[in-house]
């Protein structure tokens, strides 16, 4: 059957899959956007942060400043830090999740299907997943070669940072700081694109492979088409009446003309 399916899913084959929750999307581009958006949100407010984590060690650490400080004082000192980090780092976290939740709206167009959210033991059977064994593996085999390449583009950032970390190990800790922000953010950057190049070719497969599964075949677009318009037969009657009572009225039309 899989070979006749030579038509193009029909508007109603779409709409009916999109309400059981069978839509594009692909976990590697949403995974990408909230990578980025955590890029542009440490551009933004990383200066802050790292500025107000070096005020916070200042704070905490020993020395005669310190010790000869009042309690108090100490206190607020301690608190200021604790502030000037904790609204970057609120920013940090919330920004990503919700453009990660944006750009999962955006390829399914906004769709939410509570019920999808419920346990299905069907789910887990041999078939649920659909599709022929060989398709399985290939989908195994690609998500597996899509894993080797983001996990060695994250190590290359990993190197890259220690390299540059490693530079600057002989500097002052502030400095040191500075220079591991700097060289972190540059490598999420790296990482962010290579990340949304996966993710766009993986949308897009995800989209090719949607729209065969949902390809219909002529048998299947006439049995759509009976269903949309009704039994044949059914309509045959019903024209058949239609026209005895439009052809009676018209002889009673006639005679009451003549009457007159």
């Amino acid at each position: 059957m899989s070979d006749d399916r030579t038509l193009e899913p029909s508007p109603r084959r779409i709409r009916e899959a999109r309400e059981r929750g069978q839509v594009a999307r692909s976990a590697e581009l949403t995974a990408a956007v909230g990578l980025l958006a955590a890029v542009a949100v440490m551009g933004a407010v990383g200066q802050g942060l790292v500025e107000g984590l070096i005020e916070a060690m200042r704070a905490s650490l020993p020395g005669e400043e310190v010790a000869g400080a009042d309690p108090g004082a100490f206190v607020e000192r301690i608190r200021e830090a604790i502030g000037a980090v904790a609204m970057p780092m609120a920013a940090v976290l919330a920004v990503p999740a919700l453009a990660s939740v944006a750009a999962h709206q955006v390829q399914v167009g906004g769709l939410f299907v509570p019920a999808l959210a419920l346990p299905d033991p069907g789910r887990l059977g041999p078939g649920a997943a659909g599709g022929a064994s060989g398709g399985r593996l290939g989908r195994a085999s690609g998500a597996m070669l899509r894993l080797a390449a983001l996990v060695a583009l994250a190590w290359w950032a990993i190197r890259a940072v220690d390299r540059e970390v490693s530079a600057a190990a002989d500097g002052p800790p502030a400095e040191l700081l500075r220079a591991s922000a700097s060289t972190m953010h540059a490598a999420m950057l790296r990482l962010g694109l290579a990340m949304l190049a996966i993710g766009l070719v993986d949308y897009g497969m995800q989209v090719r492979r949607l729209n065969a599964r949902l390809r219909m075949s002529p048998e299947e677009r006439r049995e759509e088409q009976r269903a949309l318009d009704g039994d044949p037969g059914l309509r045959a009657r019903r024209r058949a009446a239609r026209g005895r009572v439009l052809e009676a009225r018209g002889v009673d039309g006639a005679s009451a003309a003549d009457r007159i």
